[in-house]
């Protein structure tokens, strides 16, 4: 590098800047004198708005009092087009006073040595504003300047002007001394603001090496401002006329080591570094912003466009247009080190965003000269006066000879058209040959993804990655050169290619084997989406993204778009399928299947994708049969087709079908857990845990899940398995406890929240689970199937019909709510069959291993046979069903209560209590099953009041408990109690109820109040004309008001139910004997008989049975016969000894021998009271009892008694 040139006219230069008041004052009046009273007001207004003091707002009143009387004068408008020549100039004054409200990276007076004239010092004689008075500039007297002999601000100016300076002390960072501030000064350019990122020159270590620990020498002398100041002399402002062509600043490659170098070869290349170039760096510490200006600062470092800024010189120059320039940022670690600390403003600074005016030839002007004179002499002086700028320059255009200027055009253009050409050439030629790399490594990552393995996709993720960096020699600078322009080379558009493929790659190893955004897939997808804007791998990928989160429905909707866009795409048909399955639309993924159906030879990932699909269609034996062809020829490392077929076997049926699923998967856990990803191996565990689950072994099940968890945590799916298992041990609190820990680990999706609808509706929590439903907007099949079923537990049926349906119009083949649907459609008939319809039939033969449907239609048949006169087809098809259910992994505690209602209506009393007690003790708070129960011990009539308590704590809101406790209490006639319960709900929805209704009658009857009965029992049955306990009693109530032929129309249709049959037929035999037909009075008792034997009997309808008989025996001969009183006897040893009826009885048996026992008659009545107070028939017999013993003088006997009859009105 060689020396700074020197600089002779510094002292020029020096005058140049004004640095006080008086100096800015004489700069403005040398202007007014030279004819520019445009520039001087312009000089004078910037400096007002900057520092504003009295003597300067004097002088711009005066100039622009100036300026409006010479508006009018022709010269005057003629020198203003001549404004041009002082631009620089006054760029280079005003910016000294110009500073914005806030300092940022561009603000080219941050940290600069016009700092110390912040404010301007005023005139030794300049007034004040508390003075009051202005001073006329021509009054100013000129300042002398005196500085020091190491005057610091002047050092300051030769740094801004890119000069070396010498230290005044240690720590003055004014000192130009390590190579980058040398680099810097010297050349009088900013880095920082004028290279790229990445550019090589931006990132050159200039101090990085050993060899420049110690300060370089440059062989340059350090300038002092001792050396060019005279102590006595006054410094004036005077006019920079250089000219200042406009220069473009290449790219990042631009300066190379001749641009380190001084050329004295032509006039104008001084010039030809463009002002940008010495863009100003922000201190450390800038300087605290002055108070806001009256005009903002951008105005003028925007530029005034409004200027004419070409004029024809003397010798005819062509034009040149102002360029703008656009400032670039590298990292800080290119900065001198010196400049990080030290004010760098550069002094002549001019913002990039205003366009540089094209050069200027100005006249050398006069002081004395007058206006006309000026315009004269302007053409004819052509040369430039010489300045600091360029004076080191000698002009270049004399060197050129005059007849060769007007061929020195075509040349230009015509190297010019060649140099694009040769460009073009070369730019195709690099930018096609980086393009065919890129394209021959997409083929090797393709290629190596073929087998479809965990460890084949990373070898081709990897190859994709080196593709995106593969270019020619210059690739990457042509490909960057053209999308500067808005093109795209070859290479680039191979390379965003290849990042399509890579971000597709890595989704779909997120979502198949690891968990969301584990190779960055985020950050290569907005990359791709730069490159390759519209291609489809990225609509594929953001697919496999939403996979990852289990969003499904948008996946299936994005992916359906893409394939519009593109239909011949194999990856989204392959992700499509994907989605569906996930979703559980099974049917759809069938569809989606049929163009990979169509091929000749599918992948051996669509061959995967295939089996998959048949598995889920409850195609074994295919299924099986793709996985195995994967193994044995296509992939034999498959991981993922190892743990499929785990699956597949179980489902063939066949003979060693767990042994080979069980060594499968120890083949995948003990020797292959390397060759698997972390998804792979857990999913590995949970089909080891379904497999112990088969074997009744649930400690090693849950072990296998809850390694699957530790193996992955991070995806959803290895928490539903756990979550089935606590369900099906009956740990539903602890089940809840795992989806809401995973979802406090950021880890949700629509399964997990299914099974948490699931969970609050197994543990009757029915609205929070319709609310979890249509909080997260589920509207899939199984969602709506679940909200219905919800629904239907709650004893809703027509809302749970609705969203039955609504699930069928999103999937018209799901299985589950066509079979709920349809359970629906069963139990609101009456007619008698012993089959199902033809529509429910053909569900249970398309789904034959699945528990819901299953279920649903074990329900269907035991509801058949409760109106069947044959229930034992049904009821055999019912417990085949619930079996297989169970085996199919249904939900032990819904299935075990089914049995119970199975048990139940089998009559095998012993079974029931059996099953009931097994679903309790799994899960005593499904409401269904409870219920079921209840109907159990109510039937049993048995002295179950802790089953009913607790129910009643368990289910305090429920009106169907509180009806089957209050039956229970009347069933040990408490009436006061039951009363209560019954009365809990009056004026309810739940008041309106069969159930409701039921239990009101049963109490009217209780009490004998027959006609209140009659309504309540009318009403139930015709609200539930299926429910022949309804009818039982309402015949009864009849029989004992005397309408006996309406009660015989209304009871024989219950004569064949296979639950109330019995009582029926005891009913019956009642009718028949009040009518006198005693004959067939007896044999309806004694089918009754028969049929009690055969069924769970309750101790009511026992006592009723025996009761009714002796009552037939006495009507047939009198009722003191001996087979009255073996009845009686019968009734009391096998029914309920203490009912009323039965001890009216006794005491109408004793009143009734030749010796009539009063004693005995006494007892059995006061036995009736006690247990029933308000049974009015009792009452009255006691009452007669009273009045007719013989010595009975008890008189608080008789008034306790004569209060119960007035308290119970039982006068009439």
């Amino acid at each position: 590098m060689q020396k700074s040139p020197p600089n002779p006219q510094f002292n020029e230069l020096l005058a140049a800047l004004p640095n006080s008041e008086a100096a800015l004052l004489e700069r403005a009046r040398v202007l007014q004198a030279q004819g520019d009273l445009a520039g001087a007001a312009e000089l004078l207004r910037r400096a007002n708005d900057r520092c504003p003091t009295p003597a300067i707002d004097a002088a711009l009143q005066a100039s622009q009092r100036q300026n409006a009387e010479s508006d009018a004068d022709p010269v005057t408008q003629e020198l203003d087009e001549l404004e041009v020549t002082t631009l620089e100039s006054q760029s280079l004054e005003l910016n000294a006073f110009e500073r914005p409200d806030e300092l940022d990276d561009s603000d080219i007076f941050a940290g600069g040595s016009f700092d110390s004239l912040s404010s301007l010092e005023p005139a030794d004689d300049s007034p004040t504003y508390a003075e009051g008075e202005h001073v006329e500039t021509d009054e100013l007297q000129h300042k002398s300047i005196d500085p020091g002999a190491n005057d610091e601000s002047v050092n300051e100016l030769l740094v801004d002007l890119g000069l070396p300076v010498a230290a005044q002390d240690e720590d003055d960072y004014n000192a130009t001394r390590t190579i980058v501030g040398r680099i810097d000064d010297a050349l009088g350019i900013q880095r920082d603001d004028l290279l790229a990122d990445d550019s090589e020159f931006a990132q050159r270590d200039f101090y990085g090496g050993p060899e420049f620990d110690a300060a370089p020498d440059f062989d340059a002398e350090p300038l002092n401002a001792a050396d060019f100041l005279d102590a006595d002399e006054d410094v004036f402002l005077e006019q920079d006329t250089a000219p200042r062509p406009a220069a473009h600043i290449p790219s990042s490659d631009a300066f190379g080591d001749d641009d380190l170098e001084w050329d004295d070869g032509g006039e104008d290349e001084w010039d030809d570094v463009a002002d940008t170039q010495f863009q100003m760096q922000m201190p450390l510490n800038p300087p605290v912003a002055t108070p806001a200006l009256s005009e903002p600062a951008a105005d003028w470092r925007l530029g005034n466009d409004a200027r004419a800024y070409d004029s024809d010189t003397a010798s005819g120059a062509d034009e040149v247009d102002a360029i703008e320039l656009d400032p670039f940022q590298i990292p800080d670690r290119s900065a001198s080190r010196p400049a990080q600390h030290r004010r760098t403003d550069r002094l002549f600074a001019v913002d990039a965003q205003r366009p540089i005016p094209a050069p200027k030839r100005a006249p050398e002007l006069s002081a004395n000269a007058s206006p006309g004179e000026h315009l004269r002499t302007a053409t004819a002086k052509a040369e430039p006066k010489v300045t600091l700028r360029n004076q080191a320059i000698p002009s270049q255009r004399s060197a050129i000879p005059p007849k060769m200027r007007k061929y020195a055009l075509p040349m230009v253009a015509a190297l010019l058209l060649l140099g694009v050409i040769a460009g073009g050439v070369m730019v195709g030629s690099e930018s096609s040959a980086a393009a065919d790399a890129i394209q021959e490594q997409i083929a090797q990552g393709k290629a190596q993804t073929a087998l479809d393995t965990y460890q084949n996709y990373l070898n081709g993720e990897r190859i994709l990655s080196e593709a995106i960096d593969t270019h020619g020699p210059m690739g990457a600078s042509i490909d960057g050169v053209l999308s500067g322009f808005g093109m795209m080379g070859a290479a680039e558009k191979a390379r965003g290619e290849a990042l399509a493929e890579l971000v597709h790659l890595r989704a779909m190893i997120e979502y198949r084997y690891e968990y969301y955004n584990t190779r960055d897939s985020e950050e290569t997808a907005r990359r791709a989406e730069a490159l390759a804007p519209g291609n489809p791998n990225l609509n594929i990928a953001r697919a496999y993204q939403m996979l990852s989160k289990s969003h499904y429905t948008q996946a299936i909707a994005l992916l359906g778009q893409t394939r519009k866009s593109a239909p011949n795409s194999d990856n989204a048909t392959i992700a499509l399928i994907h989605a569906q399955l996930a979703a559980g639309d099974v049917e759809s993924a069938s569809m989606a299947t049929l163009p990979i159906r169509a091929k000749g030879a599918p992948s051996v990932h669509e061959h995967y994708l295939l089996g998959m699909v048949d598995l889920a269609l409850g195609k074994a034996v295919p299924a099986d049969a793709r996985f195995r062809h994967i193994l044995t020829t296509l992939s034999p490392t498959h991981i993922s087709a190892r743990i499929k077929r785990s699956q597949s076997v179980r489902q063939t049926e066949e003979p060693k079908a767990l042994e080979e699923a069980t060594e499968l998967l120890k083949d995948i856990l003990e020797e292959r857990a390397e060759q698997s990803s972390p998804l792979q191996l857990a999913k590995a565990h949970n089909a080891m845990a379904e497999v112990e689950m088969r074997q009744k072994n649930l400690a090693k099940a849950e072990e296998h899940n809850q390694q699957a968890i530790k193996t992955i945590p991070q995806r959803s799916v290895v928490y539903t398995p756990m979550v089935e298992l606590f369900i099906h041990d009956g740990r539903l609190e602890k089940a809840l406890q795992l989806i809401k820990d995973a979802e406090d680990a950021g880890v949700s999706s629509t399964a997990l929240l299914l099974q948490r609808a699931e969970l609050y509706r197994l543990t009757a929590r029915f609205e929070m689970a319709i609310k979890t439903i249509e909080s997260a907007e589920l509207r899939s099949a199984e969602a709506l199937w679940k909200k219905g079923l919800a629904y239907r537990d709650m004893n809703r049926p027509d809302q749970a019909a609705k969203d039955f349906a609504t699930a069928l119009k999103m999937d018209e083949k799901f299985a589950p709510a066509r079979a709920s649907s349809l359970l629906l459609a069963e139990l609101a008939q009456s007619r008698e069959r012993t089959t199902l319809e033809k529509p429910f039939e053909r569900v249970l033969k398309n789904n034959p291993k699945h528990p819901s449907v299953l279920h649903d239609g074990a329900l269907a048949l035991l509801h058949i046979a409760q109106t069947s006169r044959a229930p034992e087809a049904p009821l055999a098809r019912a417990k085949k069903m619930l079996d297989d259910a169970l085996e199919y992994g249904g939900n032990p505690a819904v299935i075990h209560y089914t049995l119970c209602e199975y048990a139940r209506l089998k009559q095998d009393e012993q079974a029931a209590i059996d099953y009931c007690d097994a679903a309790q003790k799994n899960n005593p708070r499904y409401l269904p099953g409870v219920l079921s129960a209840a109907k159990l011990h109510l039937k049993r009539d048995k002295q179950e009041d802790a089953f009913f308590e607790r129910i009643s704590r368990d289910f305090p809101n429920d009106p169907r408990v509180s009806q089957y406790h209050a039956l229970h209490w009347l069933n040990q006639y408490d009436t006061a109690k039951a009363e209560a319960a019954i009365n809990r709900w009056a004026g309810t929805p739940a008041a309106t109820s069969s159930l409701h209704l039921f239990a009101e009658g049963r109490l009217a009857f209780s009490q004998q109040k027959y006609t209140a009965a009659l309504g309540y029992f009318e009403r139930a049955s015709k609200q539930s004309p299926n429910e022949a306990n309804a009818a039982v009693y309402f015949a009864q109530t009849l029989s004992n008001l005397g309408e006996h032929d309406r009660a015989e129309a209304i009871l024989k249709p219950a004569l064949d139910d296979i639950e109330w049959g019995p009582a029926a037929w005891v009913v019956f035999g009642q009718i028949r004997r009040e009518q006198s037909r005693v004959r067939d009075a007896s044999q309806n008792l004694a089918i009754a008989g028969r049929k009690l034997k055969e069924t769970i009997a309750s101790k009511y309808w026992i006592t009723q049975h025996h009761l009714q008989t002796a009552m037939t025996y006495a009507a047939r001969y009198d009722g003191a016969h001996r087979l009255v009183e073996r009845e009686l006897q019968r009734a009391s040893d096998n029914g309920d000894p203490d009912d009323p009826a039965l001890n009216l009885a006794w005491s109408r048996y004793h009143l009734a021998q030749r010796r009539p026992n009063q004693e005995a008659a006494l007892k059995a009545l006061q036995r009736a009271t006690d247990r029933q107070p308000s049974h009015c028939g009792a009452l009255k017999a006691l009452k007669t009892l009273y009045n007719n013993m013989d010595g009975f003088d008890d008189a608080d006997a008789t008034a306790k008694l004569d209060a119960q009859i007035s308290q119970y009105h039982c006068e009439g």
